[in-house]
Order: C-alpha cells, then structure tokens, then sequence
C-alpha cells in the first residue's frame, strides 16, 4: 500500500486472518505484553514489568458505531492490531487499546471526528486527527483492500491516514538511527521539539 512500509499489506491480511471472537459479538487481537517490547520473561509476581521493557507507541484508527471498528499502527506503519466490538463503551476502548501499546494519537475517518473518538482521545490524554475533508469510500477500500470488515478498514484507513501525515519526518528519524527513535517519534507526533535532541533541523515544520 503507497505510503506504508513493505510488510504492511501483509500484516493486515495477516492480522484481518488472526481475528478471533472475544466475548458475545465482539472480535479482538492482543500482540503484546501490555504494549511493552522486548518483555519475553514476562512480569514479576507484583504484576510489574521488567525494567528493560520499551513501550510500543501507537497511531489508533477508530470507526464508531454499533459495532466499533479498531486498528492499531506502530510508528513505522505496520499493523499490530485490529478488531471490531460490538456497543463498546469508550472505557472498553481503552482497555483494549492500552494492552496493545501506549497510543500518541487517535484518528478518525471523517471531519469533524464523532465525540465517541474525542472521548476516547481525552481519555488516552492524546490528540485526535481528523482528515481535512472525510474519507471517500473509494479512498478506504484502496487502503484497506485486504480487510474484509467494512469497520476495521474504515479504521485502517483513518490510523494510515494519520500516519502518512508524519511519515517522511518518522522514516527521516529512523535514517538517522538515533538510540531513542522511537521516543523522538513520539515526541515529533504529540507537537514536542525535537531539533536540540537530534543535533540537527530535519523534519522541518515539526521540529
């Protein structure tokens, strides 16, 4: 898919396959460990998490409604999760979205985004993006040609859409390879200045 990294395509077919039910009428995918990297051990008998764990930071899609459509992206544009909950509340949402990664920005598929995404946004303590004009069906289906679920590939459509915003700055940090990449992203998506940390002035308006 255009602006995504290679494997991203894939990972959605493999993620739409992956689906599995949970709960009366509801599907969902959890691919961590409480959206920590690098925790194969596991948490302590207190339920904490080993100190060398990283969060996964996330860009979330949501498609509200009766059933509400979820999809998950890392900052390199890779699918992790997806799944659709059937009259989910927005502390469901959450609760789903905080086991798969800790989550920078929250995106919607139309303009102006529904209060249910603002809610769950407030909530994450992120922003929300809305596109500038709401997506075409047409513009979706491309996106999402291999999710089958009309509400998880409106939400894939919404989470790419906000990614391709940031995308050349993120991929120009990931160039530089500093050891805190994924940290300066953050940072770069939820408005921070980055350009003392890196030295440098790339990214432009962002930094």
């Amino acid at each position: 898919m255009p602006g995504l990294k290679p494997t991203a395509a894939s990972n959605a077919a493999r993620m739409e396959r992956r689906i599995v039910p949970w709960g009366a009428g509801n599907v969902a995918t959890f691919p961590s460990e409480g959206g920590l990297r690098g925790c194969a051990l596991g948490k302590d008998k207190a339920g904490r998490a080993p100190r060398h764990c990283e969060p996964i930071y996330i860009i979330v899609g949501i498609d509200p409604g009766i059933k509400t459509g979820y999809a998950v992206l890392d900052l390199k544009g890779a699918l992790l999760a997806s799944g659709c909950v059937k009259e989910a509340s927005d502390e469901k949402m959450v609760e789903i979205i905080s086991h798969v990664g800790v989550p920078v920005l929250v995106a919607s598929d139309t303009h102006p985004p529904s209060h249910f995404v603002q809610k769950i946004a407030a909530r994450l303590n992120v922003r929300v993006f809305s596109p500038r004009e709401s997506l075409k069906k047409t513009e979706k289906r491309e996106m999402g040609s291999e999710i089958a679920d009309v509400h998880i590939r409106d939400a894939y459509a919404a989470a790419v859409k906000a990614y391709r915003k940031y995308q050349n700055c993120l991929r120009q940090i990931d160039a530089m390879s500093p050891p805190d990449a994924e940290e300066l992203k953050r940072m770069v998506i939820m408005g921070h200045r980055i350009a003392e940390r890196l030295g440098t002035r790339h990214c432009g308006i962002l930094i």
